[in-house]
């Protein structure tokens, strides 16, 4: 048996770190080959297209960010100025709240003129119809007749037309020149109507003198009776038709009939007395509208009785 104490261990072609064998034994080093090469450089290719669009990338990213920030500020410019128009409103605000109140519209129309305040307030009307409409249209007075401050209905027309022509023509524009003159007929057209038959100032009797206005309140009740009655009314016509189809049964009405009607006009009955007593009608005035609704109901349908025998053709 042959002795391998004193040979080197196997260590795949290379030597023992220390050991016999040199740089000069080795085997020599492989060139790559030329298809290794052609991989190595199509792989170095790609990467060096995905670094150029990684640039691309990063380049779209800096620009919008450029862009971002260009809008931002002058996102803060217009913020800015928006805040000192702001600051100006403001400013205005608070001066005119340190201004005294701003004087109150007047009145439009007589019924808003406090009485303490109406002579005056007409005086006002007067003076404008001399200095405005009178000399702007000198047709004017031969319509508008001295007494017509003495009727409101003239009185307010003359008001509406001194704001048409005050406030109408200014900054707003309410109205055209075309509009007002149309008003202004039509108000000198009802003046000359209104005023016709009036004693003027040296007529020998007086002018009428206006009237407290009238109070209808009267009215209003009446209205609640009636409407209290037209619904008793109602109420009884319901019972008659019960009664009418009760009747009409004859002798095959049954007890069960009977009941049942005789319950149903109970209802009628109770609701008729809680409607009465409600409204505070009595009975001579449920008399009187029924008497009433019962004639009117007849005239209607004696009216289309007529009109049904007038729309048929005659035949031959």
């Amino acid at each position: 048996m042959t002795n391998h104490d004193n040979e080197p261990e196997y260590l795949g072609d290379l030597p023992e770190v220390g050991g016999p064998a040199t740089n000069r034994d080795r085997a020599p080093a492989h060139e790559p080959s030329a298809s290794v090469a052609a991989v190595l450089g199509e792989g170095l290719g790609e990467t060096r297209a995905e670094l150029r669009e990684l640039r691309d990338q990063v380049q779209q990213v800096l620009d919008r960010l450029t862009g971002a920030d260009e809008k931002y500020d002058l996102l803060r410019a217009k913020q800015t100025e928006l805040a000192e128009v702001v600051t100006a409103l403001a400013e205005t605000l608070h001066q005119q709240d340190q201004k005294e109140d701003p004087e109150p519209p007047r009145p439009m129309d007589w019924a808003q003129v406090p009485v303490a305040d109406r002579t005056s307030w007409v005086q006002d009307r007067v003076d404008w119809v001399r200095d405005v409409l009178f000399t702007n249209y000198d047709h004017a007075p031969a319509s508008l007749r001295p007494c017509w401050p003495l009727h409101t209905t003239l009185l307010n027309d003359a008001s509406l037309l001194e704001w048409i022509y005050t406030d109408g023509f200014g900054d707003l524009r309410l109205v055209s020149a075309e509009s007002f003159r149309r008003t202004l007929e039509v108000m000198l057209e009802r003046a000359e109507r209104l005023t016709r038959g009036c004693p003027q100032p040296d007529a020998a009797h007086l002018h009428p003198v206006p009237m407290a206005p009238r109070d209808d309140t009267a009215q209003v009740e009446l209205l609640a009776k009636n409407l209290a009655l037209r619904e008793t009314f109602g109420y009884y016509l319901q019972g008659a038709a019960i009664q009418d189809e009760l009747n009409a049964k004859g002798e095959d009405a049954t007890e069960a009939d009977r009941l049942d009607a005789q319950a149903r006009l109970d209802i009628l009955r109770e609701r008729t007395q809680a409607t009465m007593r409600n409204a505070g009608v009595k009975a001579k005035d449920w008399q009187e509208f029924k008497e009433q609704a019962e004639r009117q109901q007849k005239q209607a349908e004696a009216v289309l009785s007529s009109e049904g025998t007038r729309d048929k053709k005659p035949t031959k």
